[in-house]
């Protein structure tokens, strides 16, 4: 079989000849952007959506969340709060890493809070992802 012949398939349930996407895929476009639609508009779905979201944005769970973390990381807190007080970020400042502007402020060690570094979000993300 050559590689167009393996892009090629049946759809499982309207049974039109198309590309596939994936190999994995098992449905063409129509029926799985039908069956999607469908589900959303489900109302069990959406009530089991929506006591998800309460549970996680209430208020009052958000308020623990950011107690523990607080309780665990005080080093992280105070650090944080710090420099967000005594540290202003200048207008214009480029990342550290990178040429775009800097909107973030990254400790590289906690214990010296006001030596801090101007990133931008994206490389903040990557430095306590993957230690860039």
């Amino acid at each position: 079989m050559n590689p167009e012949q393996l892009m090629e398939m049946t759809c499982k349930k309207c049974g039109k000849r198309c590309k596939r996407n994936s190999p994995a895929q098992k449905f063409c476009e129509d029926c799985s952007n039908n069956w999607h639609y469908d589900y959303n508009r489900n109302p069990e779905v959406q009530k089991r959506r929506n006591a998800n979201w309460r549970k996680y944005r209430n208020p009052i769970n958000h308020n623990l969340r950011a107690k523990n973390y607080q309780k665990r990381h005080p080093d992280k807190v105070k650090a944080g709060a710090t420099a967000r007080y005594k540290i202003k970020i200048p207008k214009g400042t480029t990342c550290f890493f990178c040429d775009n502007l800097a909107e973030e402020r990254h400790h590289p060690d906690y214990s010296k809070p006001l030596i801090i570094l101007f990133v931008c979000k994206k490389c903040h993300i990557k430095i306590h992802r993957r230690g860039l």
